[in-house]
């Protein structure tokens, strides 16, 4: 129980409808974690295996949530894993693609850092980053850099807020 009240200390959650732009405050001392609901772009497609390939994306996305919102590192990394592989195995390069996908790593390294695995949080937060520099994957990324005492790459991420 005390790990659960521990994590959910350290995590805050948004749910994303894709049809409306994201918000989340950045000054909170927590992660953010991207919940992905009501993927409207899967409704649209008329190809059956992109279409299964969006919701299984967003099923498996959800259950890492869930179970690391719940404490249950193990059981959230290899949906983590899943919802990265579902969503790098879709035909699509544009932004809202790239977006997803970023927060899908953001998602695991949050993962990666309750596991202590450091250097892959620090890896998915990196790769996350170089897909889509938004606000949420900036927010993480300094607080995980804050949390793991790692002053310079911090100050690295804070002067890109700044900007």
């Amino acid at each position: 129980m005390k790990r659960i009240i521990n994590t959910l200390a350290k995590v805050a959650i948004f749910t994303l409808f894709c049809s409306h732009a994201a918000h989340a405050e950045t000054t909170e001392k927590k992660f953010k974690i991207a919940k992905i609901d009501n993927y409207q772009l899967a409704s649209m497609l008329e190809n059956d295996r992109l279409k299964s390939l969006i919701v299984s994306f967003e099923q498996h996305n959800n259950l890492c949530i869930e179970n690391l919102v719940n404490g249950e590192f193990a059981l959230a990394k290899p949906d983590c894993n899943l919802a990265i592989k579902n969503i790098e195995s879709m035909p699509l390069h544009d932004q809202h693609y790239k977006y997803l996908k970023a927060l899908a790593y953001s998602n695991r390294a949050i993962v990666n850092y309750f596991m202590n695995e450091m250097t892959l949080a620090q890896a998915d937060f990196t790769k996350a980053k170089r897909l889509k520099n938004n606000s949420v994957i900036r927010h993480n990324r300094a607080y995980f850099y804050s949390l793991a005492n790692r002053e310079a790459e911090q100050q690295e991420t804070i002067a890109m807020l700044a900007d």
